[in-house]
């Protein structure tokens, strides 16, 4: 098993995540870095025109079985979802836009789904929770 994961905006549904990794990450305690939109700039992302939402927020609706799919790289869906599953004690998340990793850091700037891993303070971030600093 890895010693972390890293995963930026990512489209896995919760349930597949908890069904693959969930138990792993949680008994062998693995820190799980998350960078994600926060829920307003998902919605005002207009990437995937004329939808009018960000990616995820068309595959959460249009590609999943359900009306809508809760998947991990989705602050509406990853909120609730860390009250309920053990993994989230070892979790920590970056919020986009306006997040910041550590005291001094630059704040996140992506405002699409797209933009999460070309943001340098994600990336910077992403290193440094790698490097467990």
């Amino acid at each position: 098993m890895p010693a972390s994961v890293s995963l930026m905006a990512p489209a896995v549904t919760i349930e597949l995540f908890d069904k693959l990794l969930g138990g792993h990450i949680a008994q062998r305690e693995i820190p799980v870095f998350i960078a994600n939109l926060t829920d307003a700039a998902e919605r005002s992302d207009d990437t995937c025109k004329p939808y009018g939402h960000s990616l995820l927020y068309l595959v959460s609706r249009s590609f999943e079985q359900d009306e809508e799919t809760p998947l991990l790289g989705m602050e509406r869906h990853l909120a609730p979802a860390l009250a309920t599953h053990r993994w989230s004690v070892n979790l920590q998340q970056l919020r986009c836009p306006g997040g910041m990793w550590a005291g001094g850091s630059a704040a996140t700037s992506a405002t699409t789904h797209g933009g999460v891993d070309d943001d340098q303070a994600v990336r910077d971030a992403v290193a440094a929770f790698i490097r467990g600093t």
